[in-house]
């Protein structure tokens, strides 16, 4: 069954290709005029020849023979089944010498692949461009691919309330509105858009047999809320553990740690020479003594204290910064980055922060 199936598609293949040779470029005559140049589109658009003008230029000896090279050229890339090669270049021979019956071509290899929208409207074309130098046989040949086409494509009438917006078929650009006629589709799932400048764009997805007829109205509106364009914040949060706050929480319970003994030691000397009693030392001495052993105890009392309360303040903001797992912010604007500066002096210690 394979192998009938593949001689069924190489018999196919070798009959358009018989049907291209039959329509080749003559070798001494040239076509009447040539393309005119064309816009070059905005948006990604379906490749289109043109009926060229009454009074465009003839074809160069040059042009012609660029022309029937790239014919020669097609025919082989069609018989290699590369048809989408194919159909590039019989497009550019048809720029360079046009002539109705590369339009036949064209619909051929458009058939082949399966498109059959682009098909028709190059076998109507053949058909209008050939006029009465097509054979009869071949013009009622050609009118039954076109029926039988017709019976493969659907029709879509796109309006707007916009003129002017740019209207697109599967990312391929078609016109801009008011549309002369509905466009014309292949049978199944298309995306058809809408779009206009100071416009929400418009998109729906619509499946259609072949032969369906559909009307699309498009309301396009304007954006809603503000326009005018604003300065955005750009906000980045490191996601790191606070060491800092935590190690500077453990230096200052250490340093209230060690305070708090000395003090404790003071407390006791001071103690021992209050109970201490020797007749031959002068009071003024003794006292003098136990003044400066009370100073010494004030003095580590207070540095305990503030080292302690610096290391409770420091310690919750440790815990807060650990809960919320940010240890620094990072602002595009005008707010700073927040810092914590520690400063230790002898009898205090100073917290400095900023947000």
């Amino acid at each position: 069954m394979r192998r009938f199936a593949s001689l069924l598609q190489s018999f196919r293949t070798a009959a358009f290709a018989t049907i291209l040779m039959a329509l080749a470029l003559p070798a001494t005559a040239k076509p009447d005029a040539t393309k005119p140049k064309a816009e070059a589109p905005k948006a990604q658009q379906r490749p289109e020849m043109k009926k060229p003008g009454a009074s465009a230029p003839a074809p160069t000896q040059e042009q012609f023979e660029e022309a029937q090279r790239r014919y020669n050229r097609a025919m082989e890339l069609f018989n290699e089944g590369s048809y989408d090669a194919s159909l590039l270049e019989f497009r550019r021979a048809y720029e360079l010498a046009p002539t109705y019956k590369i339009l036949y071509n064209v619909a051929l290899v458009n058939v082949q692949l399966n498109d059959y929208a682009q098909a028709l409207e190059y076998f109507e074309r053949y058909l209008a461009d050939g006029g009465s130098e097509i054979e009869e046989q071949r013009r009622q040949d050609v009118q039954k691919e076109i029926d039988r086409m017709n019976t493969r494509v659907a029709r879509v009438d796109i309006k707007a309330n916009v003129a002017g917006a740019q209207v697109t078929v599967d990312d391929f650009a078609v016109g801009q509105t008011p549309l002369q006629r509905p466009v014309r589709v292949n049978a199944g799932r298309r995306r058809i858009a809408v779009a206009a400048k100071g416009k929400v764009p418009a998109t729906r997805v619509v499946e259609l047999a072949g032969g369906d007829s559909v009307t699309l109205d498009f309301d396009l509106q304007a954006p809603r809320g503000e326009t005018r364009e604003t300065t955005r914040i750009i906000e980045r949060r490191e996601k790191s553990f606070p060491w800092p706050a935590w190690i500077g929480t453990a230096v200052l319970a250490t340093g209230a740690g060690v305070t708090g003994v000395l003090a404790l030691r003071a407390h006791s000397d001071l103690e021992d020479e209050k109970n201490k009693y020797d007749a031959s030392e002068a009071p003024a001495e003794s006292n003098k003594r136990r003044e400066d052993l009370r100073d010494k105890q004030r003095n580590f009392s207070i540095a305990t204290d503030v080292l302690a309360g610096s290391a409770i303040i420091l310690g919750g903001l440790a815990v807060y910064l650990t809960v919320t797992n940010s240890g620094s912010t990072e602002k595009v604007g005008s707010r700073s980055r927040p810092s914590v500066d520690l400063g230790v002096g002898f009898r205090e210690v100073r917290i400095h922060g900023s947000f």
